[in-house]
Order: C-alpha cells, then sequence, then structure tokens
C-alpha cells in the first residue's frame, strides 16, 4: 500500500478542498496516526476514511466508499431496456435491505471492457434480449455522500419478442421481469414500491430525454 492512499486515487478524488471556502478538506494524518487511510478493501469495494478539517475549523474523520473500478474512473453501468413502448424492469433480490426489489438492470464495471461493453454485459446477464441499439444517456451519483464512483446510464432498444423467461438457477437472485407501457409507469411506481435511488434516476433520465420528442 503507497504511503499516501490518496495516490490509489483518480485526480477527481484526490481533491483537498479548502475549508475556508466551505468546503470540506482533506489533511495529512501525521506519521503514525491510526484511524484514517484505509480501513477495509477486498476485490470489490474500498472503505476509506480522510482524515478532515470542516468549515467551522474543526478537525474530525470522514467515511467514503469506492467501487475498486473506480480506481480506474468506471463505477458502473445501470441500463433502462426498451421494448417498443414499454420499458423492462427486473425482480430482484437486494440482500442490504433484506427484500425483493424492482429494478432497472444494473451492475459494478468490470476490468478489460468498454463502459459500453459492459452495459451489454449485465443486460445480457439479468435480462437478456436482442439489443438493436444501446446508447449512453447520462450519469449520475448514487450516493453523494457516501459513494464516490459515477454510474454511466444506457438506453437500450430490444427487439419485440426477444425477451427470454428468467431461469430460476442464477446465482443473481432475480426471478422474473415485467414489461411496462410508460403510460403506465407512475402507476408502476407507486404499486410495486420502487424505491432503488439508482432506478429511479435513470428512469427520469430516460423519461426527460425523450419528453422533447414526444411535444413535436
Amino acid at each position: 500500500m503507497p504511503d499516501n492512499y490518496l495516490d490509489r486515487l483518480p485526480e477527481r478524488l484526490r481533491k483537498v478542498g479548502a475549508h475556508e471556502e466551505g468546503e470540506i478538506e482533506i489533511l495529512t494524518p501525521a506519521p503514525g496516526e491510526a484511524g484514517f487511510g484505509v480501513l477495509y478493501e477486498d476485490k470489490y469495494i474500498l472503505l476509506l476514511r480522510d482524515k478532515v478539517r470542516f468549515p467551522e475549523g474543526s478537525i474530525g474523520g470522514y467515511l467514503r466508499i469506492l467501487n475498486q473500478s473506480d480506481l480506474k474512473g468506471r463505477s458502473g453501468s445501470v441500463i433502462v431496456p426498451v421494448v417498443g413502448d414499454s420499458m423492462v424492469f427486473i425482480r430482484t433480490f437486494r440482500h442490504a435491505i433484506r427484500e425483493w426489489s424492482w429494478e432497472l438492470p444494473r451492475g459494478f464495471h468490470e476490468e478489460g471492457l468498454s463502459e459500453e461493453q459492459n452495459a451489454r454485459k449485465e443486460l445480457q446477464e439479468e435480462l437478456g434480449g436482442e439489443v438493436i441499439e444501446i446508447a449512453r444517456i447520462g450519469e449520475i451519483n448514487a450516493n453523494t455522500g457516501l459513494l464516490a464512483g459515477t454510474i454511466g446510464v444506457y438506453r437500450a432498444l430490444i427487439r419485440e419478442g426477444s425477451l427470454p423467461g428468467v431461469p430460476e438457477d442464477r446465482h443473481e437472485s432475480i426471478r422474473g421481469w415485467e414489461l411496462v407501457d410508460e403510460s403506465r409507469i407512475s402507476r408502476f411506481l407507486s404499486e410495486k414500491k420502487v424505491v432503488c435511488g439508482i432506478t429511479l434516476a435513470a428512469l427520469f433520465l430516460y423519461l426527460d430525454l425523450n419528453e422533447p420528442e414526444k411535444r413535436k
């Protein structure tokens, strides 16, 4: 591990900041000062605790979580699958909340893939179907108070009739999908209690992008 853990991060995540300007300023821990730097690391995430000075001058610690792929500037992908005038949502079990959740397909970035290739891979693993066209439509930060990564948002046009059934023996806990006509989106979100922030943000970007087309 480098003496300065910040050296591992992309430039934008190494910004020190200035507390005098209202920012949370990153400080350099004293030699041997414990409790700062990398607190935990595995093949998926990096948990950091920065030593910081807050705007009013007090000193403390602040946590950040990075995906390992964030170190190379790519966090992951979320995909809005579109079939005709409908979007496809999958039902997946999320360990963190211990509940089934209706979401858009998404996942971490896999090393060696471009962002578009990664989006296609996630889509095939979690849903399937014949992709006619895929395009990046924006990006989101899922939790700016804790997570450092930026997620690419993609729209994927899927050929009608090409969606397969979802096997019951997948490693990922996915149990089915549902085609939702755009006119039913609000009702679907309410009835299914869709609470995934990444899904809701990606959906907003997609609908906002399409709204000018509807006005023509």
